[in-house]
């Protein structure tokens, strides 16, 4: 299954320009770089037309409501389309596609109070106060915790509204007219307001004025009162108006008499409404419905009356919009029945459905301080999955009460008891939108129910599930080693790919169905040509660390020693399947393919060389060297028992694991800011291993087993003992200051060299025994340079490191 990912809410591209300009005290946060987007789809305007691709269970609820919309039969119309909103992740939103541009620009006028205030100047000379339409308001909760909330207090409507009438004002009264100024004076009085102001309302009309201008200004002095939030003058004004046959303004008094009621319910209770206000507000709507009004008004009106009916009958109200948003059946509201289902949502859904594992815990020290030790990825998954079954299961009554809400919450939910049940749903009801749900959520690693996949062969090519549940079937039928099966599905997948326009493939499906086709090669060169995967949204440290070096490089005039990516590269299964199931033999014959593009295939050599290397297997690295950067062979040429430790200490972006997405080996003797250096341990996965490709025999799944194996206990550190102690044999080989400076550098830029729990910051704590052995480790090399190399100029460079070192006296 694709895996899901947790969105976060700091893009890396704007952070590999920070990264360029700031200290190395801290860092940012990072994230994947991204092959399949699983929190949005790739093409919203196709999806919205019932176009799905392959849902993913990491889209947000508002993408689910629409494909379930189209799973159960129904289609949107156009204005239902136009009100639903492609669902970003935050950062996608805020640092996305297009690329950010670092300028700051100042924020752009409200278009409805440019308007008003375009319009005000051709009637008067007094300048514009400036208005602000958001009320700043001040909140305490029950147990005593103070914040401040942006309340939208002058709707836009409020401010055309005042340009209407000012307009058909100027007409009856004339421009000039000294009637009209008191009006503008008035209308001043009344938006100063909406920002809270300071209380004034407008003066009364004068003596003798028109009766149009005495209704207006009746209307006038209420609207001050409620945006101020005098609410019980504001309701008694709205009302007398509403009374008033005569006045101009007694359909919108009606309706706005209810906005007022409902802030004044929301005022009454500081953690949502008060019931009796709702009902009050309820009773004053109804009869103002009765009153049949204006469509606009009567529309108006209505939706209030839903918003206070979600809260007076949440599960009525709850069956309603879950019907309207089901379909088949068209939605006028769509938009609205979206938000207000939403926020059910977030009021009934448990907020663990879908937390993010905690990776930290406080922990005390000897000293009894507190410090905080890092919990392994398994082990916060594991604590993690405690709080996502709770959730799941409290959430039951909630998911009851609509098929719509129990499949969109079971499809995003984190429990592993989504699975069973969303199976358990499909046999009982055999729909189209269950037999989805069930197959997105059936695990590799379980027997598969024969009928499900036997009903996903019969979906037709004409359904919005099919590209969906083709996936899946593919999936589940490589899991239950139906190799011949799945390639005929893949296929099938691929030969609708071929047949799409270009503008309307999804680059996001193109990697999903190389993934399967990887697995399910019949051999290892078919399955290296579906290796690399277009990166969609590059975003991880080590895309970072090659644009990092490239701005230095360039400065320094060294570009050349930073590789270009490219586009191409391997995601987070292909990685894994390198590092945790290939043997050497595997990793040389990737090295060699053609079908790899070429910094794809020289990062893997660099990357298997190393892994050689550490490992012992002269041979795998001898076969690999001629693959290398010349730079790399050139270090590599030097005859020396030194020489392969000193090329792996001098160059910080080696490693024996490859990368998911951008390869730290792109960089690879440049010491990047945020210490992803010498990063010797493959990182840890809470998701399953995928089954390797069909074409790899039961022997070299063993081979390439043992090998990561034995990687687990080996970390950059051994690279300096093994300086140390070849030293220690050879203290006249002419490359031994070199390396031991090197074996400096290491310490002071090296992210993780033991793998030690309580580094904080680069800091390694001096009571910690693996930060002590790397300090025992920086010792040793600095009495070696003392002691045989004190007049070399290595050492007189490892200065900032270990102090000057001075010659012994004679």
């Amino acid at each position: 299954m694709i895996p899901r990912r947790i969105a976060r809410i700091l893009h890396a591209t704007a952070v590999c320009a920070i990264t360029l300009t700031t200290a190395q005290a801290c860092g940012p946060d990072f994230f994947p770089d991204v092959f399949v987007r699983t929190n949005r789809p790739d093409l919203p305007e196709r999806y919205v037309q019932g176009h799905l691709g392959i849902l993913q269970t990491d889209f947000p609820s508002a993408d689910l409501f629409v494909a379930y919309r189209y799973l159960n039969g129904g289609t949107l119309t156009a204005d239902e389309q136009k009100g639903w909103a492609p669902s970003y992740s935050v950062a996608e939103q805020t640092y996305g596609e297009p690329p950010i541009r670092y300028h700051y620009e100042e924020p752009k006028p409200n278009p409805a109070i440019a308007n008003w205030a375009a319009t005000r100047a051709r009637f008067t000379n007094i300048a514009l106060a400036n208005v602000d339409p958001d009320l700043q308001k001040k909140v305490t909760t029950p147990d005593g915790y103070r914040f401040e909330v942006t309340v939208p207090n002058c709707a836009d409507d409020a401010f055309r509204t005042a340009v209407v009438t000012l307009q058909s004002r100027a007409a009856t009264w004339g421009k000039s007219s000294p009637v009209l100024a008191d009006w503008i004076q008035a209308q001043d009085s009344v938006f100063v307001n909406c920002s809270g102001g300071n209380g004034t309302t407008p003066k009364p009309a004068p003596s003798g004025s028109p009766l149009l201008l005495q209704q207006d200004r009746a209307y006038q002095i209420a609207a001050a009162h409620f945006y101020v939030g005098n609410l019980e003058a504001a309701t008694r004004e709205f009302d007398a108006i509403a009374a008033d046959v005569a006045s101009p303004w007694k359909a919108i008094a009606g309706y706005v008499g209810g906005r007022v009621r409902l802030r004044n319910a929301a005022n009454d209770s500081p953690t949502g409404f008060n019931r009796s206000s709702l009902e009050d507000a309820e009773r004053h709507i109804d009869r103002y419905l009765a009153t049949e009004p204006l469509k606009q008004w009567a529309e108006a009106a209505k939706m209030q009356r839903n918003l206070i009916r979600i809260r007076l009958e949440p599960e009525v109200r709850t069956h309603e919009l879950t019907a309207l948003l089901s379909g088949p059946g068209e939605d006028w509201n769509y938009q609205q029945d979206v938000q207000d289902v939403l926020w059910l949502m977030r009021a009934k859904v448990p907020d663990n459905l879908r937390a993010e594992p905690e990776h930290w815990e406080e922990v005390k020290t000897t000293d009894g301080k507190i410090d905080y030790r890092t919990l392994s990825p398994s082990e916060a998954h594991a604590r993690a999955v405690v709080l996502w079954d709770k959730a799941f299961a409290d959430s039951a009554s909630f998911r009851a009460s609509a098929p719509i809400l129990d499949w969109t919450i079971t499809l995003r939910a984190y429990s592993a008891q989504a699975a069973p049940h969303a199976l358990q749903q499909w046999k009982q009801t055999r729909t189209l939108p269950w037999l989805v749900a069930a197959l997105m959520l059936s695990p590799d690693n379980t027997p598969q129910d024969a009928a499900l996949l036997q009903a996903a062969m019969e979906v037709p090519i004409s359904s919005p599930a099919w590209q969906t549940v083709r996936y899946h079937l593919a999936r589940l039928q490589l899991a239950s080693d139906q190799l011949s099966a799945a390639r005929a599905t893949i296929a099938t997948l691929q030969q609708a790919q071929n047949i799409t326009p270009l503008k309307e493939q999804e680059p996001s499906t193109q990697n999903a169905l190389r993934s399967l086709a990887m697995r399910a090669a019949t051999t290892r060169e078919d399955s290296f040509a579906h290796l690399p995967r277009t990166i969609l949204l590059a975003a991880s440290e080590t895309s970072c660390s090659s644009d990092e070096c490239k701005e230095v490089m360039t400065h320094r005039s060294n570009w050349h020693r930073c590789l270009t990516p490219g586009q191409q590269q391997m995601d987070a299964n292909t990685a894994r399947f390198l590092n945790e199931q290939a043997p050497l033999s595997v990793w040389v014959e990737a090295a060699n393919s053609s079908s790899i593009p070429q910094p794809l295939r020289q990062s893997i050599a660099m990357q298997g060389w190393t892994r050689a290397t550490l490992l012992g297997d002269t041979v795998a690295a001898a076969s690999l060297q001629p693959l290398l950067p010349q730079s790399l062979q050139q270090q590599l040429a030097v005859k020396s028992p030194l020489t392969p430790w000193l090329v792996l200490a001098r160059n910080p972006g080696l490693q024996p694991n490859v990368d998911p997405g951008t390869q730290r080996a792109y960089s690879y003797d440049f010491v990047e800011s945020y210490r992803l250096n010498w990063q010797y341990n493959a990182p840890e996965f809470a998701t399953p291993l995928l089954a390797p490709p069909a074409w790899m025999t039961p022997q070299e799944l063993q081979r390439g087993r043992a090998d990561a194996v034995k990687l687990q206990s080996i970390r950059a550190a051994e690279v300096g003992r093994k300086i140390i102690v070849t030293v220690r044999s050879n203290p006249h080989d002419t490359q031994a200051p070199q390396a031991l400076y090197y074996i400096l550098r290491m310490i002071r830029y090296g992210g993780n060299l033991e793998n030690e729990p309580s580094q904080q910051s680069g800091v390694y704590r001096a009571d910690n025994p693996t930060a002590a052995s790397v300090d025992q480790l920086g010792r040793d090399a600095a009495a070696l340079m003392r002691r045989y190399f004190a007049t070399s100029t290595w050492t007189k460079k490892a200065a900032p490191f270990v102090g000057e070192v001075h010659p012994p006296k004679p």
